[in-house]
């Protein structure tokens, strides 16, 4: 068996690899343009993270978060989907050496109460 080994440019350091992991990517559903500073006040005001995070706006309406701690960015998955201006913001982790651009932001799973469903429709 051969090993493989990979040399990383020399401007890469470890920080930069690290930083990844504390990074999500999320999405504004909608079609109306969004204003970014808005945005960005909403979600800190939604997420409250505790030691702080940075918000870059992408391409293709996409944004880029990246939280100071793990237990922020696991606040703000666990909390999605959130809204903003009535429309869904989805937000989802940024793999090891992963493209931002390429994170799947199309699905978004929801939990729904019904109330007074008749028990022929339970199923």
């Amino acid at each position: 068996m051969r090993k493989r080994v990979f040399r990383l440019p020399s401007g890469l350091r470890k920080a930069n690899l690290d930083s990844h992991k504390l990074c999500v990517v999320g999405r504004l559903l909608s079609n109306k343009p969004f204003k970014f500073k808005a945005l960005c006040s909403s979600i800190r005001s939604m997420i409250l993270p505790v030691k702080g995070m940075d918000i870059r706006q992408l391409e293709e309406g996409r944004i880029l978060i990246r939280f100071n701690h793990i237990i922020d960015k696991q606040r703000a998955l666990e909390g999605c989907p959130w809204s903003f201006e009535k429309n869904v913001l989805i937000l989802n982790s940024v793999g090891d050496f992963e493209n931002p651009m390429h994170v799947a932001l199309e699905v978004c799973d929801f939990y729904v109460h019904v109330h007074d469903l008749p028990l022929s429709m339970m199923n």
